[in-house]
Formats: structure tokens, sequence, C-alpha cells
């Protein structure tokens, strides 16, 4: 399937976009929308939530450079533009995944630290969103000038 550039980055941002807003939505409807109940704060659960964070954090950015960082040397443009995707995926759905632990740690516990957990998360979910200058920083770090992103209307082979 043929691609331009300009619409690949719509696709991704959309991606980004949706992936984001749900975890968002999650986050709101367990905090604010469903009735409070009497709960008992589990510091177990308060402590393995930010636990599960944290290595979110590190294990999505680890797994975002091993991946982007292979797949450099590739000749063609649209080996390495969906080698960044694959990676870009990888790393939103970690964090979202921790995200979504502590929304549930939050519901079933009532901890204030596990919603700030999920919002850190949701927030570094939002910092991470895909440009063409990410994409060129990333994928072309030895500053070749790359002009074919550049082109919006170019199609992607």
């Amino acid at each position: 399937m043929l691609i331009k550039i300009k619409d690949y980055f719509k696709q991704l941002q959309l991606l980004h976009g949706a992936l984001t807003f749900g975890v968002l939505v999650i986050l709101i409807v367990f905090q604010y929308v469903l009735p409070k109940q009497e709960h008992l704060v589990n510091q177990q659960a308060v402590y393995f939530g930010f636990g599960i964070a944290v290595v979110c954090v590190i294990v999505s950015r680890i797994v975002f450079v091993n991946i982007t960082t292979k797949n450099r040397v590739k000749e063609r443009m649209k080996e390495k533009l969906d080698a960044y995707r694959s990676a870009f995926v990888i790393q939103i759905g970690i964090l979202e995944g921790g995200a979504i632990f502590n929304a549930i740690l939050l519901y079933l516990f009532g901890s204030e630290i596990n919603f700030a957990m999920s919002l850190a998360l949701v927030f570094l979910m939002i910092t991470r969103r895909p440009t063409k200058k990410d994409v060129y920083r990333t994928m072309y770090p030895d500053n070749v000038q790359n002009t074919a992103l550049d082109k919006d209307d170019k199609i992607i082979i």
C-alpha cells in the first residue's frame, strides 16, 4: 500500500491520540464518575503501583531505543518508518498498561498516589507525541539531510 508522508504522520498522531485519550477516559471515570466507596488504603498496593509505574517508564524507553537503534541501518525509508511506528506503539502500550493498572488500583483501594501515578504516565504519553522532527532525530542521528521527510506529498516506498 502506498502512503504519503503527511498521511503517515496523521495516522501515527491519530493512533497516539486514541491511545492517550482512552487511558485518560478510564482514569477520569475511575476517579470522578464512579461512586466513591469506603476503602482501606492498602500500602502494599500503593507501593506496588508506584513500582509498576517506574518499571513501565524504564522498560518503555529501553524497548523504544533498542528497536529504533537496530533499525537505523536500514536503507529504505519505509522500513525505518515502520520500525519507528512499531517501537512507538510498543512504548505507548507499555505506558498505557502501567497507567491502567494504577487506575485499577485507584478504583480498588482509593489511593490518590495511584491516581497521581496514572496521571504521570498519561502525561508522559502526551509528551511522546510523534513528530517529523522526532522521527528524523531518532532514525537519522548522523544529521544527514533527509529531505524526503520534509516533502509531505512524497510517497513512502
